[in-house]
């Protein structure tokens, strides 16, 4: 019998406004749902490049963001106590993209999960040299999540 495979789980909202370079697209939100594992690093990598290729973004800032996002789940799924699933969502509204990745699901009760503030500083650096603006934050229910905004007209 053959053995089940994850499954990432994925919510397209529609396209609305124009699509094309730099224009005034909205994209009402795609969500990814993928187990905290570092097997999905190349479903993520696929899923935000045809997301992002969507939205006109150039190939420099396509790779950008492949590689950011990939970095952002990276670090995600390497401290020491992990969410069981990462929810990635992107949006392009206003000029600007935004990803989103937070852990899903309770981590492990008092496990001390967060970055100490040197790592977490090289963190941010590093993602800021692909991106305009990086939040860091851990939600009050102990999920850690990391947004990256890349603003679209420049």
């Amino acid at each position: 019998m053959p053995q089940r495979a994850d499954v990432c789980i994925i919510h397209l909202k529609a396209f609305e406004g124009k699509i094309g370079m730099h224009g005034n697209m909205n994209l009402g939100g795609v969500e990814l749902l993928v187990p905290a594992d570092s097997g999905m690093l190349l479903a993520i990598r696929m899923t935000t490049a045809g997301v992002l290729a969507r939205a006109g973004l150039t190939a420099d800032m396509l790779e950008d963001m492949k590689t950011v996002v990939a970095e952002a789940f990276s670090c995600l799924i390497s401290q020491s106590c992990v969410c069981p699933r990462v929810r990635i969502v992107y949006q392009v509204e206003g000029g600007a993209l935004t990803v989103s990745l937070c852990g899903e699901g309770a981590p492990a009760p008092d496990c001390g999960c967060m970055l100490s503030e040197d790592e977490l500083k090289i963190v941010v650096c590093i993602f800021e040299s692909m991106v305009d603006a990086v939040d860091m934050r851990r939600e009050p229910s102990g999920q850690m999540c990391i947004n990256l905004t890349k603003q679209l007209s420049r």
